[in-house]
């Protein structure tokens, strides 16, 4: 099952990121549908200290299905994860949804524990040029680079060499 098939629980890192570029119809090219946590919305609009929140687009768009909890995070997601990781994670348990989308690697780690299948702002572009929907991923990435998206030097050589560029 491809994940075009599937639908997608998105944390605000991938929401700042992909605007940043203006790359967020890419999660609409990828996946099914995509699922925003209430909280995740609340950072999304709110903005934070980040040079990147001062991107033009803070509103989340319509395609995007804005969620509530059904039960709100367990206390341990909540003491060990940002408000916004653990709503992505335990709306994505709620719902039997495979994938999350999740930049910070400890949100990563806790959601793989879950059994969740993970991807990144970076995953996201290099999977958008593999499926056409994009011709390069550099200038994305350097756009948010210079929006303030932090990335280790490990991650930019490597999504630069599985993108052949």
């Amino acid at each position: 099952m491809s994940s075009k098939d599937e639908p997608l629980v998105i944390n605000t890192g991938p929401l700042i990121a992909l605007a940043a570029c203006g790359r967020l119809s890419l999660f609409h090219g990828l996946f099914q549908s995509v699922l925003v946590p209430e909280t995740v919305r609340h950072e999304f609009q709110r903005g934070s200290s980040k040079p990147a929140q001062e991107v033009s687009e803070t509103e989340v768009p319509d395609w995007m299905e804005v969620r509530t909890l059904e039960s709100p995070s367990s206390l341990l997601l909540s003491t060990y994860l940002d408000a916004g990781e653990a709503d992505v994670i335990s709306l994505a348990v709620e719902r039997k949804i495979r994938w999350v989308a999740v930049d910070e690697k400890r949100g990563r780690r806790v959601a793989r524990l879950f059994g969740l299948s993970v991807i990144g702002s970076v995953g996201i572009l290099l999977r958008a040029k593999r499926e056409g929907l994009i011709d390069a991923v550099r200038p994305s990435m350097e756009t948010m680079k210079q929006a303030g998206i932090w990335m280790s030097a490990q991650l930019w050589e490597r999504a630069i060499r599985a993108a052949g560029e």
